[in-house]
């Protein structure tokens, strides 16, 4: 076996060289990939991209000698092919702007080291701070490569102090910041690097940075004291915030630490007046501090930390936020921000997180101090100490104090000092119980909000303790709460607010009605509240309500609640009036209800309790007895008595066990037996219950106005099902509605011949077995029904719903199912009415699986419809992978195989006379072959001829089949037609020209009425032979014409020429330009200058010089030629069109202009412009001097030495200090090194200047001697 394939590989390896070393076989197959039209794939990427994009067809060719930009090779991922330009010594283009790109790319480490070495041995390199350009793009293995690599030139590895502040502020990754960190402290370089103004500005570059999370970076930074420095405060007492009013604080304040103040007690009235005539003495010497205080504001005043950033740090972050106080304070207050989520898992965490709370109030929301006051500071460090009993401001005394009361004083003083939220009171209610200390420091809508808290909680004994100590409340069921004080008798009423969420929570009373203790609870706040007077209670009607929808309260409960809760019968019957008994399950709840409504209201009333269930639901053969008990008196319904109001659907009642509806028609004989027994019946069919289906049959059910969709019903198993078919053909009575008949036989007929349905459906072994079972279950079955006699079958009565749903299968190509229609039920079946059965009559019967053929075809279309070339393997494995194993629903409309078996079996196995009636079903399947995949125009021509020869009526010319075939012919007349055609205009955007094609599947070609007619798609311009025989150029030529016509006042010269550019068709291009169709216009430049073409640029020029409008297109071609580097363009003008005079003006008009034009302009291409087209340039002094500068601060050695040779005379081609600051900033050390060492640079002067340039960088530099 080795032995063979290694002659197998030298055969190959023979012919190779064979066919290259043929001079004419080389140039041959050169030459076809360089001008050949390329029709790629549907799956092929660039395809895609064309559809569905601008894409320009001619990105898919750049001869070899043209690849010469840094970028390209780095954005197609090419490195090896630039490598070998490199050893080879081939021009590449390194810009500044490619190189950063590079090192922002690659990481494949010998990689970077081959193309560096390679880069720098040919001075190539625009700047050599490649470490710090690494790490700043987020290449952490190209950064460790340069700062740790053992390399000659030691300028790469240099790092400066501000790319750290730099990377805080751009960083993607906090990855690659700990990179640089670990690296720098590896080599012994971190003090020096990371400075104290690193330090001091770490958290405000932070801030900056938009590409990674503000907090992680925060956290970062804060983590370690090495990163951060922030500077001590001086404050004065005077920086507390004497007002009462809001502030507006500026984001840059310094909030000053507070020290030795004891002055501000805001309890203390004295020590207030004191503090404002202090204030007032020291105005003039705060005055003076000021200025002595800026610098070290200015210091600091970026540091602070925005609101929002402090609150998505981690809690230790926060809390050391909060120590160095550099969290901005809150310019406007929002109450509703401030809050304290307690989780800390035992007592200690807890009283650190409440503390930490405190002080994050005074810093961030408090509308008095710039941070915690001096009193607040004394009173937590008496509660840390383990201070006594009544707590204040330092007093207190006695033994220890436990946690349990630290947590309780440190709540307190957030919930009474600092500001109320309620979340933290409930929980100080729920541990602590009393509440006076706290609510009598609040106003009166925390009280209410605390009730409805206890409301909601159904806790009585808060209740009884809150009116004991507080407010008089009235609630009612809208939600209106009005609050008053308690004075006596009299009750000075004021509405305070609404709430609009409800009053109980339903969690909480489920939970409560899953215990004993629970209930009893209930009860006991029920009693409570009914027993006194201070709260008014008007909204047991919402807690009935609960109660009666809930699974856990039975009506021993609700009757519980009745006798004991202190009800009246009035407040009962108010109670139940206002509910809906109808969502009252199960049948005992609904009993009570109705039983205990009946004793509480008049006859007059009874019709708006007496509706049934919803579906006209019966549960039990009870809740029937109950309805006839009541039946007259209070269920009144004439459907009762078996009449319904004409023209109404009878109404179907919803029984699912066979007992329950033989005792609801022994109850109600009147009502027919189709609307007792449906529902029972269809789970009797589903469930293949052949015995309740055989006491259906003799009691003669008929099925009949079924409203409920079948396809959320399945089968058990397709040995059931199968047994089931068989059952039903021998039924002697089987009288259902029509449409149900096509539906359910669908659902079962599918279901069987699914080979996913196994009979075991338990069971996923034995997948083989299984699957030869199904075969020889499905032959079992034919050869069964072949057995039964159907012309005494009552599916006789079915005639055209057996031929519906033959020809539905037809569509749905399931040829099985087919053949066991015409093989078992073809007596059923008459062909001579099929043509009753519209195509499209038949799929928009069922709107749901209209809409997904519609789909399937659109997606099919778009993919697939578009390829010439005849890939059977690729284009069959798609569709199978189009395959549903869903039982109903999708089918793999476009498969090829499937459409020719389906035509191969009709025509076989249907006579010639009645082939008549099938001429709509072949025309259908016909369209449906053309816009199969990969399909090809000799298999539309055999299936054509085939089919006429059976004796089909076919019509293979309207609009449907044009606009096919065309994209048959080439997949680009898509894309021109969409863009073109009025109905579309761009694909993905607008799809209606490919909509209306896709509903002409459906329409029946034969009917003239229903024949569509389409502007552009007509015979008199199109046929399927006139298409075939025609080139891609002539059907262009066609299609621009007719849409000239169609759409007429728009430039089709402008679309078509762009088009036809696009796609690649330059002989087509070439053709037109010389037969003067097409125009040339200059805005098609951009894509012109991507032409590998050279003869067909040639003609689009001639196209230019000969239009007198375009006289200026030249030049602009050549101007932007020169711009993107394209030297054989160049070329071409300034030596083929002599005629074109350029002299006149030169290429620019002033100095900036040049400047610019050279800008991005590779040195081929200026070198070939100076020494052969130097004449255009009318260059001065002044102006060459300006340009050579311009070169020499890029970096540029190559065009500098241009000017060297061009001017070898001048003495304007200095180097000047200015030009070699420009130089060091951008970090260009190869051109100063270049230049001094070929002795460019003599004047002692300007070599004493480099050293001190770069007097930080001589340890590094060997050369500067």
């Amino acid at each position: 076996m080795k032995k063979d394939l290694i002659l197998f590989n030298n055969e190959n390896e023979s012919i190779f060289w064979k066919v290259i070393h043929n001079k004419f076989l080389f140039r041959l197959i050169f030459e076809f990939i360089e001008k050949e039209e390329i029709i790629p794939n549907h799956n092929h990427l660039f395809y895609q991209q064309f559809m569905e994009s601008k894409k320009d067809y001619s990105d898919l060719r750049i001869k070899f000698k043209n690849l010469k930009n840094l970028n390209w090779f780095i954005e197609n991922k090419e490195y090896g092919l630039l490598i070998d330009k490199l050893k080879h010594n081939q021009y590449i283009n390194v810009t500044r702007e490619s190189l950063t790109l590079f090192l922002s790319k690659c990481t494949d480490i010998s990689i970077i080291d081959s193309i560096y070495n390679l880069l720098n041995v040919r001075n190539l390199l625009p700047f050599q701070n490649l470490a710090e350009e690494s790490i700043l793009n987020g290449n952490t293995i190209s950064f460790e490569y340069f700062y740790n690599g053992n390399h000659k030139d030691k300028i790469v590895s240099i790092i400066n102090p501000i790319t750290i502040l730099l990377l805080y502020q751009n960083c993607f990754n906090i990855g690659v910041i700990e990179c640089l960190i670990y690296n720098l402290k590896l080599k012994n370089q971190f003090q020096s690097i990371y400075n104290d103004f690193i330090k001091k500005k770490s958290i405000s570059s932070s801030l900056l940075n938009n590409n990674i999370s503000k907090p992680i970076l925060l956290q970062f930074i804060l983590s370690n004291e090495e990163y951060y420095m922030v500077q001590q405060q001086i404050i004065e007492p005077s920086n507390i915030i004497q007002s009462n009013t809001p502030i507006i604080l500026p984001s840059h304040l310094t909030i000053p630490q507070l020290i030795n103040n004891n002055n501000n007690n805001n309890n203390n009235n004295n020590n207030n007046n004191n503090n404002n005539n202090n204030n007032n003495n020291n105005n003039n010497n705060n005055n003076n501090n000021n200025n002595n205080n800026n610098n070290n504001n200015n210091n600091n005043n970026n540091n602070k930390i925005p609101y929002i950033y402090y609150k998505g740090c981690n809690y230790e972050t926060q809390k050391k936020i909060l120590e160095l106080n550099l969290v901005e304070k809150r310019i406007i207050y929002h109450n509703s921000l401030f809050n304290i989520n307690l989780k800390g898992i035992n007592e200690d965490e807890e009283i650190d997180q409440l503390i930490t709370g405190i002080h994050e109030f005074y810093q961030v929301f408090s509308k008095k101090y710039y941070q915690t006051p001096k009193h607040i500071l004394n009173r937590i460090e008496w509660i840390q100490i383990g201070g006594g009993g009544g707590g204040g401001g330092g007093g207190g005394g006695g033994g220890g104090i436990t946690k349990s009361n630290q947590i309780k004083e440190l709540m307190e003083i957030l919930l009474m000092e600092c500001q109320f939220d309620f979340n933290l009171f409930k929980i100080y209610y729920q541990r602590f119980k009393d509440t006076t200390k706290v609510l009598d420091t609040t106003d009166s809508i925390i009280n209410t909000k605390f009730l409805l808290y206890l409301f909601q909680t159904i806790d009585s004994d808060g209740l009884l303790y809150f009116t004991r100590n507080h407010l008089s409340i009235t609630l009612n069921e809208k939600n209106s709460y009005i609050s008053s004080s308690f004075n006596g008798n009299e009750y000075p009423v004021k509405k305070i607010l609404n709430q609009n969420y409800p009053i109980f929570q339903i969690q909480s009373l489920e939970s409560l009605l899953e215990t004993k203790k629970g209930r009893d609870r209930i009860i006991q706040f029920i009693q409570y509240c009914n027993n006194q007077d201070l709260i008014k209670i008007e909204i047991w009607g919402i807690l009935i309500k609960y109660l009666l929808y809930s699974t856990n309260c039975d009506c021993s409960f609700l009757d519980r609640i009745l006798l004991n809760g202190g009800f009246s019968e009035k407040q009962i019957s108010s109670m139940l009036k206002k509910q809906n008994p109808i969502q009252i399950r199960p049948f005992r709840k609904y009993k009570w209800f109705i039983e205990t409504i009946l004793s509480t209201i008049s006859p007059s009333k009874y019709s708006s309790y007496s509706k049934f269930w919803i579906d006209n639901e019966f549960e039990s053969i009870e809740h029937i007895d109950f309805t006839l008990k009541y039946k007259g008196i209070f269920y009144k319904q004439p459907i009762l008595n078996g009449s319904n109001k004409f023209g109404e659907t009878p109404i179907l009642f919803k029984i699912t066990d066979l007992e329950v509806a033989n005792h609801f028609y022994k109850t109600f004989p009147c009502i027919p037996k189709r609307q007792i027994y449906t529902e029972c019946y269809i789970i009797a069919l589903f469930n293949c219950d052949f015995k309740t289906l055989q006491y259906l049959q003799d009691l003669k059910v008929e099925i009949k106005d079924v409203m409920e969709p079948l396809s959320k019903l399945t089968f058990k198993s397709k040995s059931d099902a199968i047994q089931l078919l068989i059952y039903l053909t021998t039924c002697k009575f089987l009288k259902w509605e029509p449409t149900f008949f096509c539906i359910f036989f669908h659902l079962l007929l599918k279901y069987i011949f699914n080979p996913n349905n196994n009979n075991n459906n338990n069971n996923n072994n034995n997948n083989n077995n299984n699957n030869n079972n199904n075969d020889n279950n499905e032959k079992d079955l034919i050869e069964k029904l072949k057995e039964i006699d159907l012309k005494n079958s009552s599916f006789k009565s079915y005639k055209n719903q057996f031929l519906f749903l033959f020809v539905r299968f037809i569509i749905e190509l399931d040829l099985q199912l087919v053949q066991l229609l015409l093989s078992s039920f073809k007596i059923l079946i008459n062909f001579n009415k099929i043509e009753l059965f519209s195509i499209f009559s038949i799929f928009s019967t069922y709107t749901r699986e209209t809409n997904n053929f519609f789909y399937n075809f659109n997606n099919n279309n778009n993919n697939n419809n578009n390829n010439n070339n005849n890939n059977n393997n690729n284009n069959n494995n798609n569709n199978n992978n189009n395959n549903n194993n869903n039982n109903n629903n999708n089918y793999n409309y476009n498969n090829f195989k499937s459409i020719i078996k389906m035509i191969n079996y009709l025509l076989e196995n249907i006579s010639r006379s009645e082939l008549k009636s099938f001429n709509e079903i072949f025309n259908h399947l016909f369209k449906r072959v053309i816009i199969s995949s990969g399909i090809s125009f000799e298999e539309i021509l055999t299936i054509k001829r085939i089919l006429l020869g059976y004796g089909v009526y076919l019509i293979d010319n309207g609009a449907f089949h044009l606009f096919n075939y065309l994209l048959i012919k080439s997949p680009y007349f898509m894309k021109y037609i969409l863009r073109s055609h009025p109905e579309g205009i761009e694909l993905g955007e607008h799809l209606s020209i490919q909509k209306s094609m896709a509903l002409q599947l459906f329409k029946p070609v034969l009917d003239l009425k229903n024949k569509e007619t389409y502007s552009i798609f007509k015979e008199e311009y199109f046929t399927l032979e006139s298409i075939i025989n025609s080139s891609f150029q002539q059907l262009f030529q066609l299609l621009s014409s007719l849409y000239s016509n169609l759409l007429k006042g728009t430039d089709r010269n402008h679309f078509d020429f762009q088009f036809i550019l696009s796609i690649g068709k330059f002989d087509l291009m070439s053709e037109l330009l010389l037969k003067n169709v097409f125009k040339p216009i200059p805005i098609v430049i951009p894509q012109i200058l991507k032409l590998q073409d050279i003869q067909l640029v040639k003609l689009y020029i001639t196209g230019l010089m000969e239009s007198s409008q375009n006289s200026s297109g030249v030049y602009k071609l050549l101007i932007n030629a020169i711009k993107q580097s394209n030297l054989s363009i160049t070329q071409l003008i300034l030596e083929n069109f002599k005629e074109f005079n350029l002299t006149e003006q030169g290429l620019h008009n002033n100095i900036e202009e040049a400047i610019d034009l050279f800008k991005g302009t590779d040195y081929q291409v200026i070198s070939y412009l100076f020494k052969h087209h130097f004449d255009l340039f009318k260059f001065n002094d002044n102006s060459h001097k300006m340009i050579f500068e311009h070169s020499f601060t890029n970096g540029s050695i190559e065009i500098t030495q241009l000017f060297y040779e061009i001017f070898p005379q001048s003495i304007h081609l200095n180097i000047t200090k200015e030009m070699l600051s420009k130089v060091k900033h951008d970090h260009n050390f190869n051109i100063i090194k270049f230049f001094y060492q070929n002795g460019k640079i003599s004047n002692p002067t300007i070599i004493q200047f480099i050293k001190q340039l770069l007097k930080k960088e001589l340890n590094l530099i060997d050369w500067l001697n």
